[in-house]
């Protein structure tokens, strides 16, 4: 059917069908080029194979009007070739009011309806489903106006470009343009792209801008999935219209980005966070931090999930008595982000009270070096924090208070894992990184480069704090007065086994690791395995009653077989050495040392204040060395074991063991399977 000039046809309860299955045709089913052409309902215009030269499969219109009214259909029309054909309705001049419904058509541009004219003008109000093509698989607007006045399209799929329901586009640099404007209750969902949402796609750059307009009457309840070129920027625009109410109408077809409002329009931004209360598997995005952590509401660390999407400046609380893990995005091609204090933010951060536990995990925690007069960054306030793999926090400063980066209350716990790092934290009294009152466990990580101005370069453990090492180093870091390292107050304790090692410390000018307060506890509740263990102890005076040799600290158990104990624990500043005696840990002072034992007569040297303990407790196949000249008022008994009795000067001066004057027994008794070895040794009666 061709229309021209006046001509006016009504079509009524009537099929134009193409019969594609025998026909290829050269033209599509109607051709208006003037006049008017109505389709009531009950009409359809169908099945009809458009090949090379046809214009369009289904209407070609270059002037005049075209209505498809309710309960008429254009359907399963199909171009076979072409570029800037439609499958179901092209308009390059004239009106089209589309009212009813155009479904399965296939075209080259534009699925359902293409709108490709200066002179074109088309309103949908019906129904544009399950067409397809390689570009606007349902409503492609190249130049001319269309206006979706509650319209539905939804069902349609691109096959070639990313523009599966609604296309708005300017096919000519020189053309007079293209605009698409919304009222009524609209519907774009549902439309693909190779399988993924692409619904309302607009074609906007610095040459080619482009907007969507926003009538007065659209519906707050439409929902428009929405992309733009550009992936970010204005979107839409529209006089005498509240764009805050309309954020909700639209969804981001890639949900990384969301919609903004602003004065002059809405805007698809970048989001800068996203959460998930479901431990990972599905997702919402926010523009701010804050947003995503406000959305946490009750679940465990464990299933609320914050991801940070780029870096973020914070100028209040981040973080209040919530549970959730803190982390970079784990999307493809995604970085370590970090989260700065602002210059004008000097309270605490991150709190996890009671019952909270906050996870952090390949995330930078930057104090920005601004001093922080009211809170740490990070306060365990009651609840956990848990500082995990990848969790850095850096570059705290509180220069007239406790705690440089964390502090742990009495009730609070803090554990550090492999991976993570507290650095360059600094405290302008005790604990230069962190300070303890209730629970550390350190069981990996590393804490570097922090100070205090008092004590506790590294960590201060208060009176009842307990400070868990079993893992990770703590090195670089000073303090004023003592405890480069770690300082432990009266009535705080350290539990010390696995890799831990604190080296490299200092307090003031002198080395300074682990430093011992009167009444504080050091337990070795395990084997210290690193192989680079090393931790220098600092031991208040009372500690060892007066520095007098053979002074106990903690209640060490388990540590019989640490050859090692007397290097790794090495006093760094005195000539006190460490030893095991009676399965306890002890300091003493070197030089008063009568004799040491070792079992392969190399390292791991355990020195005791006589020679008899030295005998009694070298294992078989030991060496015992003599440190001085030896007086007995007793002699030695040697049972059951082989080991050598030498000086302990490489040759250079040979000792003596000399009968007392009151005693008349033999030095030496050796008995049973009894093999002693004399070497450089003098037997003086």
């Amino acid at each position: 059917l061709t229309v021209s000039g006046t001509g006016n046809v009504t079509l009524a309860d009537i099929v134009l069908d193409g019969n594609q299955e025998a026909v290829t045709a050269a033209a599509p089913l109607l051709t208006i080029s003037g006049g008017t052409v109505t389709m009531n309902s009950g009409s359809t215009l169908q099945n009809n194979k458009a090949g090379p030269g046809a214009e369009a499969a289904g209407v070609y219109m270059t002037g005049g009007t075209f209505t498809l009214e309710a309960g008429a259909e254009i359907s399963g029309n199909v171009l076979e070739t072409g570029g800037f054909q439609a499958g179901g309705i092209q308009v390059e001049g004239g009106t089209a009011y589309l009212r009813g419904r155009i479904t399965g058509n296939e075209g080259y541009d534009g699925g359902g309806v293409l709108v490709d004219g200066a002179d074109a003008n088309v309103t949908i109000t019906g129904q544009i489903t399950n067409n397809r093509a390689s570009a606007g698989g349902g409503v492609y607007v190249a130049e001319g106006s269309a206006t979706l006045d509650g319209a539905t399209v939804t069902g349609n799929m691109a096959t070639s470009y990313n523009t599966g329901g609604a296309f708005l586009y300017n096919s000519r640099l020189d053309a007079s343009g293209s605009s698409l404007t919304l009222t009524g209750q609209v519907t774009i969902t549902g439309n693909t792209y190779k399988g993924q949402p692409s619904n309302l796609q607009i074609y906007t750059s610095e040459d080619q801008p482009r907007t969507v307009t926003l009538s007065s009457d659209l519906g707050t309840d439409s929902n428009i999935g929405v992309r733009i070129l550009t992936d970010t920027g204005l979107f839409a625009t529209g006089e005498v219209v509240n764009f805050s109410d309309y954020v909700d109408v639209f969804t981001p077809d890639d949900g990384s980005y969301i919609v903004q409002a602003k004065e002059d329009g809405l805007y698809l931004t970048d989001s800068v966070a996203r959460m998930s209360a479901d431990g990972g598997s599905s997702w919402t995005y926010y523009d701010s931090l804050s947003a995503a952590i406000n959305a946490v509401d009750g679940g465990t660390a464990e299933t609320n999930i914050v991801e940070l999407l780029d870096d973020v400046t914070a100028g209040g609380r981040v973080v209040q008595n919530k549970s959730l893990t803190l982390r970079s995005s784990t999307e493809e091609g995604a970085e370590t982000y970090t989260i700065t204090r602002a210059e004008d933010f000097g309270s605490t951060m991150f709190n996890a009270g009671t019952g909270c536990t906050l996870i952090f995990e390949d995330i930078v925690l930057d104090g920005g070096s601004i001093d922080a007069t009211s809170g740490t960054l990070i306060w365990a306030n009651g609840g956990t924090v848990i500082l995990d793999d990848g969790a850095v926090v850096r570059n705290c400063v509180r220069s007239s208070n406790d705690s440089g980066a964390v502090e742990v209350n009495t009730t609070g716990t803090l554990t550090m894992r492999t991976g993570a790092a507290i650095e360059n934290s600094r405290s302008g009294a005790n604990g230069g990184a962190v300070k303890v009152a209730g629970t550390f466990n350190m069981e990996g990580g590393s804490i570097t480069g922090s100070s205090a101005a008092t004590s506790g370069g590294g960590v201060a453990v208060d009176s009842g704090g307990i400070f868990n090492m079993t893992g990770g180093s703590i090195t670089g870091s000073s303090a004023g007065t003592s405890g480069g390292g770690v300082y432990v107050a009266t009535g705080g304790a350290i539990n010390l086994s696995g890799a831990a090692s604190i080296s490299d410390n200092t307090a003031g000018s002198a080395a300074s690791n682990l430093y011992l307060a009167s009444g504080s506890t050091l337990t070795l509740t395990g084997e210290l395995t690193g192989a680079e263990n090393s931790i220098g102890v600092t031991i208040d005076a009372a500690v060892t009653g007066g520095n007098e040799p053979g002074g106990t600290i903690g209640g060490a158990s388990d540590i019989a077989d640490s050859d090692d104990v007397t290097q790794i624990f090495s006093d760094v500043n005195s000539e006190l050495v460490a030893v095991v005696e009676s399965g306890a840990l002890k300091w003493q002072e070197e030089a008063t040392g009568v004799a040491r034992y070792s079992a392969d007569g190399e390292s791991g040297w355990i020195y005791t204040e006589t020679l008899s303990d030295a005998i009694a407790n070298v294992p078989s196949g030991g060496f015992v060395e003599l440190l001085t000249n030896v007086t007995l008022t007793e002699g030695l008994t040697v049972s059951d074991k082989s080991f050598t009795l030498r000086s302990n000067s490489d040759g250079e001066v040979v000792y003596t063991i000399e009968r007392g004057g009151d005693y008349t027994g033999s030095l030496l008794t050796v008995s049973g399977t009894g093999n002693v070895t004399l070497a450089d040794i003098v037997l003086d009666g």
